[in-house]
Parts: structure tokens; sequence; C-alpha cells
């Protein structure tokens, strides 16, 4: 850019010379040669601007959303675990440790990598084999609380080599056992699901199959 308008200052210079000397008709022909390369510098910008433009909009290609899987949250400026698909209105469930909001699908973008991601996986491995249990007790829970502990439960339990889960949610009017057998049908780490057996608590147990 800065060599173009070197260009149209020396066309300017020799134009105020011309104009000084009286030479019309070199001021009109070099005149002209300056608009003809003001017009070309502005149509080779142009071109530039809306080749720019199509590359942007290929980058742009939509986000394949995977429920139980991190996605970057701009409201939230940190990662984010989906639990639901778009709605009619675009808008999908998100949780972040013990909070739980709808956000627009289009908004996210994939999961920033943390530092040292390495070492922390290797140390959340070791924390979660150590502590965890492959049983989760939701009974007495609200609907919202239980559902994120069981994303939680899931989540830990990916991290260890643990594969058979037994999820607690009670008989009462079904609605615990209803959110739990349809959040384990839409992740994908599962492998399948059943109710417990007579005498093993049968429809108040979810026992789950991760892959």
């Amino acid at each position: 850019l800065e060599e173009k308008l070197a260009i149209i200052d020396l066309f300017l210079d020799e134009l105020r010379d011309d104009l000084k000397s009286g030479k019309t008709g070199d001021l009109r022909r070099k005149a002209g040669d300056l608009r003809a390369t003001i017009r070309n510098e502005l149509s080779d910008s142009r071109s530039h601007k809306k080749g720019i433009k199509t590359n942007s909009k290929s980058l742009d290609e939509p986000l394949k959303l995977e429920i139980g899987e991190l996605y970057y949250v701009p409201q939230l400026d940190k990662n984010a675990r989906l639990l639901s698909a778009p709605d009619a209105k675009g808008r999908v469930q998100i949780a972040s440790g013990n909070l739980k909001m709808q956000v627009e699908a289009a908004e996210l973008s994939k999961a920033l990598l943390e530092k040292n991601s390495k070492q922390s996986s290797h140390v959340s491995y070791r924390s979660a084999t150590k502590g965890f249990s492959p049983e989760l007790k939701l009974i007495g829970m609200r609907y919202e609380e239980a559902e994120i502990a069981l994303s939680q439960f899931l989540d830990q339990a990916s991290l260890t080599s643990i594969k058979e889960l037994r999820i607690v949610h009670g008989k009462g009017n079904g609605i615990l056992r209803k959110m739990v057998q349809s959040h384990l049908r839409k992740d994908r780490r599962v492998q399948s699901f059943k109710e417990a057996p007579f005498g093993q608590g049968d429809a108040g147990v979810t026992l789950c199959s991760l892959k």
C-alpha cells in the first residue's frame, strides 16, 4: 500500500510542475494516468476484500455438536459440557460445575485446551480412579441437581477403567428414572443401560455399561 501511495504522490508532483510551466497537454495526459492508477488500486482493493470474505465464510462451517462433549462458551469464558441438542429456537443446555444454563448453539466453539493438559489429565485420572464409586445415589435430589450429578458422575467414570455403573434414582413417580435413561440414551460414551433385576433395585435402579 505504501508503494502505491508513493507512485500517486509522484504523479501529483509531476502535475504540479506541469501546471507551473504551462504544459497543459502533459497535464491532461498525466491527470488521466493518475485517475486510471487510482481506479485500478480501488478495484484491486475490492477484489482482495471479497476474497477475504469468501475465505472467512468457508472457515465458518457449522460445528457438529455431540451431547456429553466439552465446548467453549463465550458467555462464561470457559469450557462447559453439552447436555442437550438444539431446540426449535437453536438453544442448547450446558453445564459447568454446578451452573446449568441455556445458550445459543451457534455461540459454541471447540473446547479450549488447558495449559499443562497432559499433566492435568494424568492427575485427574489418578484422583478419579482412587476415590470413584461406581454407584450414584440420586434419591432426594431435585431434577436439575440430579441431572448435573449424573453428568459429573459419567465424566468421572470415563476417566477410570470402570465400565459397569449403578445409578439409584428410586421409583417414586418415575421422573428421575426417565431423566437418567434419557440422558444415558444421548451420551455417546454409554454402550447400553437397563433396569436392575428384580430384588436388586428393579425399577428404582438403572445399570449402565460404558464403551
